[in-house]
Parts: structure tokens; sequence; C-alpha cells
């Protein structure tokens, strides 16, 4: 399977093995960004906008969110917020 993606100009190209992954499909929103005042996503200011929704106590959907996506969805914020947060993956099902 190959995950492709390009709202902004950027094609990232994830591949899953279909043989040892348990995705069956992948639905892209191309929904906006949502962080004001930043025009591409950087892990620096992703990570900038956890820590202000954190010191808010406004950070439980964000954090389920993360919690809760497949394990093949490792991305560099992903792995810094489980370290900087103590955070785990939450299984799926």
């Amino acid at each position: 399977m190959l995950l492709i993606s390009r709202p902004a100009g950027v094609l990232a190209n994830h591949r899953l093995d279909s043989k040892k992954s348990d995705v069956d499909a992948v639905i892209w929103t191309n929904l906006g960004w949502k962080i004001p005042n930043v025009a591409r996503f950087n892990v620096e200011d992703g990570m900038k906008w956890l820590r202000n929704l954190r010191n808010a106590k406004k950070d439980d959907t964000a954090e389920e969110y993360i919690r809760r996506a497949p394990r093949q969805t490792d991305t560099c914020l992903r792995r810094q917020a489980r370290e900087e947060f103590g955070w785990s993956d939450i299984p799926i099902g």
C-alpha cells in the first residue's frame, strides 16, 4: 500500500508491507492546518502546540488522537510526544 500526501506540495511516501500490516485502508481527509501562525508543519511547532494544550489542560483529544494512531503511524512528532510526555500507544480494537 502506498500512502501519498500532497496538501502543501510535499510528497510523503510511506510504504506498508501488506503481509505484515494490519492496516486495511487509509483515508486522507486533507483537512486544513489548525495551528495558528504556522504556515507549514514541523515537529518543533507541533510540540509547542501540544505543550500549550497541556498547560491549558486542553490536551485530552490531542493526546488520545496521537496515542490511538496505528503503530505504523510512526512520526517524529509522535515519538517526541511519547518521550516528553510519557505517552504510550493505546491499542486499537
